[in-house]
């Protein structure tokens, strides 16, 4: 099993409550079974922030984050928190991107690409479904 995946950029983003990030979810993109997946909510430092979701190839998703223009908010940005409240806060972030996940049975690099091809000509329209 291959597993085809990245970041999606959630158009103007949205708002998630701290309980629901790190969460993953399934979906149909296009008719195909994805998994997605929200970024993980940090408590470390003076600042709450959003990192990465948990990728099946970490290694890739760090490469590409580093090219991002603004890194620290590159998964989005903590708005409202109890700063005394320590991790079981109540707060919201604001999410920028998702990890966006499919299983593919491809057993050779083109089928992958082509898994992946299929979800990036279908992904802005089940976007934009889902944030009616």
């Amino acid at each position: 099993m291959t597993v085809v995946e990245g970041a999606f950029a959630t158009g103007g983003g949205f708002t998630a409550r701290f309980d629901c990030l790190g969460s993953v979810t399934e979906a149909r993109v296009g008719g195909v079974a994805v998994t997605v997946g929200l970024p993980r909510l940090n408590m470390e430092g003076e600042r709450p922030t959003l990192t990465a979701p948990a990728f099946e190839h970490p290694a890739a998703v760090e490469h590409w984050v580093e090219r991002t223009e603004d890194v620290l908010n590159t998964w989005g940005s903590v708005f409202t928190w109890d700063a005394n409240a320590g991790p079981a806060a109540d707060g919201a972030a604001w999410v920028r991107r998702v990890r966006l996940a499919v299983s593919a049975a491809a057993v050779d690099e083109a089928a992958a690409a082509g898994v992946a091809t299929r979800l990036y000509r279908e992904v802005d329209g089940w976007w934009d479904r889902v944030a009616e």
